[in-house]
């Protein structure tokens, strides 16, 4: 037997089931609870009918009606709602709540068998009056309200367990998606029939084993990135160190004439470049590997900064700099990491020492607004264009590691002046 593969046929389906079923019932119901009327009730209505009686001709003396007051009788057989009423002067009929129109009336009523007659004055002669009270019409008409209202029920109770299945597997899928976005990626999806939900339910099985062997493949590439930058961190460094190393031994000798002299400084200096450019790009693995789990701590802003900025300032004071202090410090909180602060600090103050005028001060300068906590530092550009050549990998660095404290580094420059400003968001309830 073939699988419904339409959930269009399987819904169409389903309201043609409850329909029926529906239909049903309501036709059950009414037979059965008809047959019971019609035994309640088939004792005739002779006792019913004289009160009724009673109140029309009552009705008809207080309103000295005749028997012309077509319009006054059908507003009391309209109130009565159960009763019908013809009358009849002299064989004749002159008046039937059935019809509405005037011209109905005056035939004679042969044949008609009536099996009694109430006599009622009006004020212009007697009439024979014919009334049926139907007492059980009202049962009908609340049978009938029922059995529609219980059908509909029915349909809907019907429509709404089928719906309700496929929408439980949807919310279902729903739950998986949303684990699938938490990182769980080891459950497998439920494939549930054959139709459009099933089908889309294998399009999501199919992305989680994409996004689990892409997620594998990806930490397997860490790792072998991580083997690869330990190896040649070991192997760059190791010859790098000897190269440093015996170049600062010819330095120190006074044997070698100026020229060799001049040339020794020069490979002095791109081995050290060399060795900060190393430095920087093991750097920017070490923080690019780390991730959002690797929480920050919040930190006073003064316990984070001070210490750091006074070296700071003394190695720029070594290195010839002078320093224009403008550093205050004021009771706030901010998200920090120790060798996150450390590495920019670090970063910063290797840029100034290789770019900056050391005949210019440079100014660090705390700021502070309502939401941010700043460290600015302000240099002179040197007579050279070298900064402007650099492969910025220590500004990359510096932007990495403070877009993981959750703050920015920005940059402004002009024709003369370099200025880099740390910026952190101020923790409130810290």
């Amino acid at each position: 037997m073939n699988r419904i593969k339409s959930l269009t046929l399987k819904l169409t389906l389903m309201v043609v089931i409850a329909v029926g079923f529906a239909i049903a019932v309501f036709a059950s119901v009414y037979i059965a609870v008809d047959a019971f009327l019609t035994s309640q009730f088939a004792d005739g209505n002779i006792e019913k009918e004289q009160p009724y009686i009673d109140q029309l001709q009552s009705f008809i003396y207080e309103n000295d009606l005749s028997m012309g007051d077509y319009n006054t009788l059908y507003q009391w057989v309209k109130s009565q709602k159960i009763v019908y009423l013809s009358l009849y002067e002299n064989g004749n009929l002159i008046f039937d709540s059935a019809y509405t129109s005037l011209s109905d009336y005056g035939y004679e009523l042969s044949g008609y068998n009536i099996n009694s007659y109430y006599e009622l004055e009006f004020n212009d002669g007697t009439a024979q009056a014919f009334i049926i009270v139907m007492l059980e019409y009202r049962y009908y008409t609340y049978l009938f309200i029922g059995d529609i209202v219980l059908s509909v029920l029915i349909f809907l109770g019907i429509f709404m367990y089928g719906v309700n299945k496929e929408v439980r597997y949807i919310k279902q899928l729903q739950n998986d998606v949303h684990l699938m976005e938490s990182g769980t990626l080891d459950k497998p999806i439920e494939i549930r029939g054959k139709d459009e939900l099933s089908d889309l339910a294998a399009g999501i099985e199919q992305m989680r084993i994409s996004f689990r062997e892409n997620i594998k493949t990806e930490q397997q590439l860490s790792i072998a990135n991580k083997n690869l930058v330990s190896g040649m961190s070991h192997d760059l460094r190791t010859p790098l160190t000897s190269l440093i190393m015996y170049l600062e031994l010819l330095r120190t000798k006074n044997t070698a004439d100026e020229k060799d002299r001049y040339y020794i400084e020069k490979a002095y200096s791109k081995a050290m470049h060399i060795k900060e450019l190393s430095d920087r790009i093991f750097e920017f693995f070490f923080v690019s590997r780390i991730g959002s789990d690797d929480k920050c701590l919040p930190e006073s802003f003064r316990s984070v900064f001070e210490d750091s900025l006074s070296e700071a300032a003394v190695i720029l004071t070594n290195k010839g700099f002078k320093i224009n202090n403008k550093i205050s410090w004021t009771d706030i909180k901010i998200s920090s990491r120790y060798e996150f602060i450390s590495r920019i600090i670090d970063n910063i103050v290797s840029n100034i020492i290789r770019y900056a005028d050391s005949s210019t001060p440079v100014t660090i300068e705390t700021i502070y607004t309502d939401t941010t906590a700043s460290v600015k530092f302000i240099n002179r550009i040197a007579d050279n264009t070298s900064c402007f050549d650099s492969t910025k990998m220590g500004v990359t660095n510096i932007n990495l590691m403070m877009n993981k404290l959750n703050g920015s580094y920005n940059i402004t420059v002009d024709e003369e002046t370099y200025t880099g400003e740390l910026v952190f968001n101020i923790l409130k309830n810290a």
